[in-house]
């Protein structure tokens, strides 16, 4: 689980960098109010990338929900959708194991005289948060 989350998070640095790219501008601004824009966007950009990588480091275990209302910005709305879809993305990656944790959690042990055989074994660890 661990290699697909690092995968997941790999896919998403990847996708925040594509945006970081198209919208944000380093470089000499072009006067006061552009110079205020860029440092807007930044910001922006900066709250969001940090809410995506806190989803990855607790493993999606979060309360945090990205929302897309109807007054945000190109770049704020575009995050927020990369936000939802790590979100979703984890969520799935989770349940998946989850699923896989309740239907190979038997074994079957058929002891003989001089040995025990084991038909059917599974051991499968996913990590929790602890209360």
């Amino acid at each position: 689980m661990g290699a697909e989350m690092d995968q997941l998070h790999d896919f998403f640095v990847r996708r925040l960098e594509q945006l970081k790219e198209k919208y944000l501008a380093f470089g000499e601004s072009n006067g006061l109010e552009q110079g205020g824009a860029d440092s807007r966007n930044r910001d922006i950009f900066g709250h969001y990338a940090d809410r995506i990588a806190g989803l990855f480091l607790r493993g999606g275990q979060s309360g945090q929900v990205f929302e897309i209302s109807h007054g945000m910005q190109e770049l704020e709305e575009r995050l927020a959708g990369l936000g939802l879809e790590a979100q979703n993305a984890i969520a799935k990656l989770a349940s998946s194991y989850e699923e896989k944790a309740r239907a190979l959690d038997e074994y079957l042990l058929h002891p003989n005289l001089k040995e025990i055989h084991f038909v059917r074994s599974c051991i499968l660890w996913m990590p929790k948060k602890a209360a």
